[in-house]
């Protein structure tokens, strides 16, 4: 799996990141981080954002994309402005990787709306620094996140099953809120230190199975590569 850096993505009181934002601190923040891009699914988070009930509209800050130029975003803001939402959303562009933790501790939920990736490293990084998570069934989703505590999964791709989870989550936080520390600790499997420990125990396990003391066949050699030449072939 892909691992995270425990040491940069850490918790931090929630207040002061979202001082340091200029966010305020009463509505309740999802956050989004990623391109602009049809796959990940911005416009269903809008889509849900319009759909969700929750008693104080939650805003969502939005971190990614290349700024006013960029065509996606354009229509992302469109989208939302037929949706009654545009107020609600704060379009912040890039930014660097060395930042995202003061946006991942300011936000109470991260919503990962895509409909493909190939792990969701920015569900991992949000859980490291103790912000729980909404994801649709994507990647690493299942493995990561346990229907409660560190966030919820949505049933599907639609903006109805998004919005079903992401109110969910909001409850859960009311009624049964985890400690940034315990959703934290969801993470901590996948920190680099582990996982490159796991990679070399795959490639040590391969090799000492392909070593040349465990074959015994008359006139072959070995190199190491698990091919073997007959003797006197040359190979």
């Amino acid at each position: 799996p892909c691992g995270v850096n425990l040491e940069l993505f850490q918790p931090m009181p929630k207040r002061e990141a979202r001082r340091m934002i200029a966010a305020g601190t009463a509505a309740p923040i999802l956050l989004f981080v990623g391109r602009i891009a049809p796959e990940k699914g911005l416009d269903r988070l809008i889509g849900a954002l319009a759909r969700l009930e929750h008693r104080t509209r939650p805003e969502v800050i939005l971190v990614g994309g290349e700024g006013e130029a960029d065509p996606g975003l354009r229509q992302m803001k469109e989208i939302a402005r037929r949706s009654g939402v545009l107020e609600r959303l704060r379009f912040v562009g890039r930014v660097e990787q060395a930042e995202l933790p003061v946006f991942y501790n300011a936000a109470d939920l991260l919503v990962l709306p895509s409909s493909y990736e190939s792990f969701g490293m920015v569900a991992l990084e949000a859980l490291a620094c103790g912000t729980p998570v909404v994801a649709t069934p994507v990647g690493a989703m299942e493995e990561l996140l346990n229907q409660g505590g560190n966030g919820r999964l949505a049933r599907g791709f639609s903006v109805s099953a998004l919005a079903g989870a992401i109110e969910t989550a909001l409850l859960d936080r009311e009624l049964q809120p985890a400690s940034q520390e315990a959703v934290r600790r969801t993470s901590l499997r996948f920190s680099w230190d582990r996982v490159a420990a796991e990679v070399l125990r795959v490639y040590k396990r391969v090799l000492d199975c392909h070593a040349p003391d465990h074959f015994h066949l008359d006139g072959a050699a070995c190199c190491g590569c698990g091919v073997y030449a007959a003797a006197g072939s040359g190979g």
